[in-house]
C-alpha cells in the first residue's frame, strides 16, 4: 500500500466514522455539526486505541472496558449522559456498517469507519 492509498483510506474511514457519529447524534436528539462529529471520531479512535492497549488483551472485560472509555469520550464531546451516548454509539455503528458495505461494493478495499466502535 502506498502513502497515497494510506491517506485515502484514512480520510475515507474518518469521513465514514464522522457520518455515523453525526447521524447518531442527530437521531439521539443532540445537535451535531460535521466538525464536532469528525473531532469526536478522531478523539474516539485515539481513546479506543489507548484503552485497548491497556485493557484489550483481557477477554470480554477488555472489550467492555474499552467501549465504556469510548462512551466517556462521547459524553464529554457532546455533553450528554451515558444513555444518550449509547444511543449515539448504536446508531453510529449501524450507519457506519451500512456505509462500509456500500464502500466495499463500490470497490474501496479495506473500508473501515474510524472512531466508531467496530469490534
Amino acid at each position: 500500500m502506498s502513502l497515497t492509498d494510506g491517506v485515502f483510506h484514512l480520510v475515507i474511514g474518518l469521513v465514514t466514522g464522522a457520518v455515523g457519529i453525526h447521524f447518531g447524534a442527530r437521531y439521539a436528539g443532540v445537535g451535531s455539526s460535521w466538525r464536532l462529529a469528525a473531532t469526536t471520531a478522531l478523539i474516539g479512535a485515539v481513546v479506543w486505541m489507548v484503552a485497548s492497549i491497556f485493557m484489550g488483551w483481557i477477554p470480554l472485560i477488555g472489550s467492555i472496558g474499552t467501549f465504556v472509555v469510548w462512551l466517556i469520550a462521547v459524553t464529554r464531546m457532546y455533553e450528554v449522559g451515558f444513555g444518550t451516548a449509547f444511543e449515539i454509539a448504536i446508531f453510529a455503528w449501524l450507519i457506519s456498517f451500512v456505509a462500509v458495505h456500500v464502500e466495499s461494493f463500490l470497490g474501496i478495499r479495506n473500508a473501515t469507519a474510524i472512531g466508531v466502535p467496530w469490534e
